[in-house]
């Protein structure tokens, strides 16, 4: 009877991933499952992450897809679900010494249940609230950033595209580089994302260039590259929601 308890603890520890020539164990806790009419949901933190051919995958690779029956969610840290369940970026958040040390990467399945639209920002952030047992404040404050304007369309209509076609972003030292196609929301976002600027835009969205450039911290040198494209960056002032991270154990 010892034995046996033994080994399914064991098993229940550990999955067994395969995949091409390699085979390694991941270990996999089940920290929260949830059943509604609507919907079901359940989110393991699992120690390794792995392609979809079970090759052993880097740090910085995670998948998401979302489906009429599946929402899901693979390979993000804590820090990096939160950015993107709260739709706000890693300048804008404050997280405790608790809350930071939490290791591990996210595998979250939601099953749908209804073919109602369900409200998955809502759902998304109220599960990893209970799942990790954090509290998330919101808290408006006033930033000095920059919005990103055309001013010589000429240019910018010289790099339109008619679809996107994905974006590389290289980081190096002292500087980022873009190899893409993108909207113009898209790319001060990803500026927001990259730099330690903040950076909006407000113009029309609906269309995707074709860029190639690089961006500094430093906004003179920045516009040097994107008056190129007929872009620059003017200094404004924003309202941003900043979000504060505390364990509520």
């Amino acid at each position: 009877m010892k034995k046996t308890i033994l080994m399914f603890i064991v098993i229940s520890m550990f999955a067994l991933t395969s995949g091409g020539n390699n085979l390694y164990a991941v270990k996999q806790n089940l920290i929260y499952e949830y059943q509604k009419e609507d919907y079901s949901i359940e989110l393991n933190v699992i120690d390794v992450k792995y392609e979809e051919d079970g090759s052993r995958a880097c740090a910085h690779f995670s998948r998401t897809g979302d489906t009429d029956t599946l929402y899901y969610t693979y390979g993000h840290t804590l820090q990096e679900a939160i950015v993107d369940f709260f739709k706000t970026t890693d300048q804008c958040l404050t997280m405790d010494q608790t809350t930071a040390k939490i290791e591990g990467y996210i595998d979250l399945k939601l099953h749908k249940l209804t073919d109602k639209e369900l409200n998955l920002d809502s759902i998304l952030q109220e599960t990893l609230m209970k799942a990790f047992n954090i509290q998330v404040t919101p808290k408006i404050k006033k930033v000095a950033g920059y919005e990103l304007y055309v001013v010589e369309d000429s240019r910018l209509e010289k790099r339109a595209v008619s679809e996107s076609k994905g974006t590389k972003i290289t980081f190096y030292k002292s500087k980022i580089k873009f190899d893409g196609t993108i909207t113009l929301e898209s790319f001060a976002k990803n500026l927001t994302e990259s730099t330690a600027l903040f950076v909006e835009y407000y113009g029309d969205d609906s269309n995707y260039y074709d860029l190639k450039l690089k961006v500094y911290n430093s906004v003179e040198k920045s516009n040097k590259n994107l008056k190129k494209y007929g872009l620059e960056l003017t200094p404004k002032e924003f309202e941003i929601m900043f979000y504060d991270i505390k364990s509520s154990k």
